[in-house]
């Protein structure tokens, strides 16, 4: 049983998980949290699978897919600037961004071709897809683990795909 999550990303969504943190950011960050525990969940109570498994996957390389405890907005604002400062948007020369890059390019919108950082952070920050266990109808998850999908690239539309086996 398959499902396909339409996700519209902002540039960042950062301020919008706790207005206090609006003093600590600069205002040019590229990081959309989105918590995708409870339309899984819903998902996984509409199959009617009591025990199984449900993968969930990212179907975009500057996107990730996280276990972990997302509503503490400073723990997010902290995983933000640890990543940032690896991997800054700014710095210019990126070989994925550089005139030498030969493979996989595109005529596109300004994302295209310009987007090393968020490929960087996506393979850094989780993965492209998890997979998590179905006992007795639930989602197995910890006291404070949520499912997060994570955007280094938007604003952007995008999609996530479950998939129950059970």
């Amino acid at each position: 049983m398959n499902k396909i999550l339409n996700i519209s990303t902002t540039q960042s969504n950062l301020r919008e998980l706790q207005p206090e943190m609006g003093g600590l950011l600069g205002g040019n960050e590229v990081f959309h949290l989105e918590d995708i525990t409870e339309v899984s969940q819903t998902f996984v109570n509409d199959s009617n699978i009591k025990n199984g498994h449900v993968c969930i996957s990212t179907l975009h390389t500057t996107t990730t897919i996280l276990v972990n405890e997302i509503h503490e907005p400073m723990l997010m604002l902290d995983l933000y600037r640890k990543i940032e400062s690896m991997t800054p948007n700014t710095l210019p020369d990126y070989y994925h961004n550089s005139k030498y890059r030969t493979k996989n390019l595109e005529v596109c919108n300004k994302h295209c071709d310009t987007n090393g950082a968020a490929h960087l952070k996506a393979m850094m920050v989780g993965q492209s897809h998890l997979t998590l266990p179905i006992i007795k109808g639930k989602i197995l998850l910890g006291k404070w683990q949520r499912i997060a999908f994570i955007d280094f690239d938007g604003p952007q539309e995008r999609k996530v795909m479950l998939t129950i086996i059970g």
